[in-house]
């Protein structure tokens, strides 16, 4: 766990089971590289600004499907928003003149799956598909890893 927060420091201090450290908005990058280097399981949870996190977010049927279906390395859920209203989370993307466009939705599902190039929520990956680029910008450090993430699963 990362955190800004002494108090969410000092709660997490109370669990045997989590390892808490002091968050940096200097380089994104660098902070998220020192977390998966403490990650000793096979997927990891990247669950950024989670505030809602109940039975509901399926976290086995998200290990389930990373660890089932050849070739997926990530695996997302719905969840809900601010205003508690619940979003899939998949957006396409198209990339046509040096510009890159977002849009929600999906073309290709398979197993009750949606296929996605970039997830908007909480997401179980495969540790060994983690290593970011710690000379980007921290504003598109999670814009890239959807690319990264699709690069790499083509080389599995």
């Amino acid at each position: 766990l990362a955190t800004q927060s002494d108090a969410i420091m000092d709660m997490a201090k109370t669990y045997k089971n989590i390892d808490v450290m002091k968050a940096s908005d200097a380089n994104l990058g660098e902070g998220w590289n020192r977390l998966i280097k403490n990650v000793f399981t096979p997927y990891v949870l990247v669950a950024r600004d989670v505030f809602h996190f109940t039975w509901l977010t399926q976290l086995e049927r998200q290990i389930r499907v990373v660890s089932q279906i050849p070739n997926v390395g990530v695996a997302d859920g719905s969840y809900r928003n601010f205003s508690g209203h619940w979003i899939a989370g998949c957006v396409q993307t198209t990339l046509k003149n040096y510009v890159l466009e977002y849009q929600e939705g999906y073309y290709h599902s398979k197993n009750e799956c949606m296929f996605c190039d970039y997830l908007q929520g909480p997401f179980v990956a495969k540790t060994k598909l983690f290593h970011f680029d710690e000379s980007l910008p921290n504003e598109v450090i999670f814009l890239k890893i959807g690319f990264y993430v699709l690069l790499k699963m083509d080389t599995l």
